[in-house]
């Protein structure tokens, strides 16, 4: 191999240089150990020397530490030294000879391996289907299948088909379905019987084949019929196959609840995360907050997601490199480590399905100054967009650089049932008939809100892991406590555990251990919950309450209980910007700030201040903090059906 040629960096720890390297990146190194040409990755990996080096890399008697010391230490290669260079840009992505598409080099290896492993389904399928192939001069009726149809009784019903052999003579060896063949035997749905005196059929004879159905149930009955035969002349067997199916229940039914047109699998269409992006503007519909709290970008370690999600990794290796990254131990130190690293884990695999969702070859159609993009499957969620989200688009058809490819990026403003509307920065324009492929970008804000909470050195162990040392001279609330209680509510008064729940909330010493109040739904505990609020803010004038629930359903109905008796100047519903004003019922719109262009915004931090209860979800909990107003801010919290939300989520209000 010519040094001067190819680049080893490249394919040891990664090219520093990047683009700028005059050496070709079109090589990789496969996982038996070799170096390649990319052009020649198919035929090797289908090739007996990879499959007798990778045989032979795996003897279980060599260390993986000397085997990994041993591929460090020198990787051969095989390339041929006298192929002249190639433009650099060239360098960089490969053209896959079997689907013609343009693939980046870091990921060609992964890409030719998935054609290999869909060739070997292929095949597989080829051989299964290939046995519903009428052969050895034995033909059985029914080759398109058995179809009992829609049947409405609870009755067996039963199926006549036909053997016949033509050339030779041939036994029946074995006659079955294969469910019973793969442990189904009890209350079988179809049986199969050879008819006759024996299993023997001569030259031109023929045998019928009794197959019989039991409805046991309304729904989609299938199994495949499989008969094996031995040729007596050959001195061989060989199998016949037949699909057999039925559908139970009504067939009126039936006919109204058919698919109106053939199912189709969406396309997956992937876009590698490179090129030069253009930003866009927020929705002018939006009012202008101002944030005193500068919330960081949390981004997941490049090197330890490839290590999980990259092309080729297994899961025994992720799940390895995982280990490798997560604190030895779970402690109040390690706290936020150890859920920082499951958090990046959640939103990778977050992104990875919303990238299911891509779009190719689609039409933006002007509405200026904005653009709508049509998107089937949104009225659905499928997938959720919501204003203020991000959607970037790029022209159909690019073969270049990835990292030299322009996505345009939209933020969308408007979200209807069928499309969306996007406004793009001022570089953008188009015109009538311009393809674009689509990506969904994932909204992060969730995400980096959690990280932010992790990251918070705040982490009292009376939070995280409190023991009995942090309840040491805590006593049960007395009778005399619970007597000078006068409820809002008087059927929670009749309820003993109920109002000593209350006391013992409205008795708590300052610094205590988070008091959780459990239950079955529909035992009280949220009524228990806004009691206890109401009891609170009556003790003195100087309680400040930021109650959080896992949703918005949840946070309105605490507002619904509560503002009656407070008012709109008293108790404030904080919703996200991103919230639709009609999931609101006018009965809560009072207690929202809502601007001119019906869209919720954020209120000052000397508004925010004169309430004395702030509601909201655990994942708005953070707003109150990034405005402004410094912890202890809030006398008392309040947090609702946490079983339903995950640990990160709620602890953005207790932390902050």
């Amino acid at each position: 191999m010519a040094s001067s040629t190819y680049c080893m960096r490249y394919v040891q720890s990664g090219c520093p240089d990047g683009t700028n390297c005059h050496l070709r990146h079109d090589i990789f190194l496969c996982g038996c150990g070799l170096v390649l040409l990319v052009s020649s990755q198919l035929p090797h990996l289908e090739g007996q020397r990879h499959r007798a080096l990778l045989a032979g890399r795996r003897d279980p008697r060599l260390d993986n530490r000397e085997r990994y010391a041993n591929r460090s230490a020198q990787i051969p290669s095989f390339l041929p030294d006298n192929i002249q260079s190639v433009p650099d840009a060239q360098t960089w992505i490969t053209r896959c000879s079997q689907c013609g598409k343009d693939v980046d080099n870091s990921i060609y290896a992964a890409h030719v391996e998935q054609h290999v492993k869909q060739r070997r389904r292929n095949e597989i399928r080829l051989e299964i289907d290939a046995t519903a192939d009428d052969k050895e001069g034995v033909t059985v009726s029914g080759r398109r299948g058995i179809d009992f149809g829609v049947y409405e009784s609870t009755a067996p019903k039963e199926i006549r088909i036909y053997i016949n052999s033509t050339e030779a003579n041939v036994a029946v060896i074995s006659v079955r379905m294969r469910s019973s063949a793969d442990g189904e035997v009890a209350n079988p749905k179809f049986t199969a019987t050879v008819l006759g005196k024996n299993n023997r059929i001569h030259r031109g004879g023929s045998r019928p084949v009794l197959i019989t159905l039991y409805p046991q149930y309304d729904g989609y009955y299938q199994d495949v019929l499989e008969l094996v035969f031995f040729h007596f002349d050959k001195r061989m067997s060989f199998i016949i196959t037949r699909s057999v199916e039925a559908t139970i229940g009504s067939r009126e039914d039936h006919e109204l609840l058919k698919a109106k047109e053939p199912y189709q699998r969406r396309m997956f269409t992937k876009f590698l995360p490179q090129g030069r992006i253009v930003r866009s503007s927020r929705p002018p519909v939006w009012t202008k907050s101002t944030w005193k709290v500068k919330l960081l970008g949390h981004d997941a370690p490049v090197d330890f997601i490839k290590s999980v999600y990259g092309p080729g990794v297994n899961p025994k290796k992720a799940l390895a490199a995982i280990k490798a990254y997560m604190p030895p131990f779970f402690t109040e130190n390690t706290y936020g480590a150890w859920f920082q690293v499951l958090l990046w884990l959640e939103e990778e695999r977050v992104r990875l399905d919303l990238d299911a969702y891509s779009l190719t070859d689609v039409e933006l159609k002007p509405e200026y100054p904005r653009y709508k993009l049509l998107v089937q499957g949104l009225a659905e969620n499928r997938p959720s967009v919501l204003v203020g989200d991000f959607i970037q688009v790029s022209l159909t058809g690019y073969s270049g650089n990835p990292n030299a490819r322009t996505w345009n990026e939209g933020r969308v403003h408007k979200v209807r049932e069928y499309d969306v509307s996007l406004h793009f920065g001022n570089e953008f324009s188009t015109y009538r008939g311009t393809k674009f492929d689509v990506r969904f970008v994932l909204n992060r804000l969730p995400y980096r809100r959690m990280h932010d909470v992790l990251a918070n050195d705040f982490n009292p162990s009376r939070f995280l892991f409190p023991d009995a040392s942090h309840i040491r001279g805590a006593t049960r609330v007395s009778h005399a406590m619970i007597s000078e209680i006068r409820p809002y509510d008087r059927p929670l008064g009749e309820d003993e555990e109920q109002m000593e729940t209350v006391a013992a909330i409205l008795n708590q010493k300052p610094g205590s251990v988070p008091f959780v109040v459990f239950g079955p739904p529909g035992t009280g505990k949220t009524v228990t919950i806004v009691e206890a609020m109401r009891q609170l803010l009556d003790s003195s004038d100087d309680v400040r309450i930021l109650a959080c629930a896992p949703n918005n359903s949840a946070a309105d109905t605490i507002v619904r209980k509560l503002g009656p008796t407070l008012g709109a100047t008293k108790i404030f519903r904080l919703n996200a910007l991103s919230r639709k004003l009609d999931e609101v019922g006018k009965d809560l719109r009072p207690y929202c700030c809502i601007n001119g262009n019906e869209f919720f915004a954020m209120p000052s931090v000397e508004e925010l201040k004169n309430y004395r209860v702030v509601v909201s979800t655990c994942l708005s909990a953070c707003v109150p903090a990034s405005l402004g107003i410094k912890r202890c801010g809030g006398n008392s919290l309040s947090a609702g059906g946490r079983k339903s939300t995950i640990e990160c989520g709620s602890d953005r209000s207790i932390h902050r």
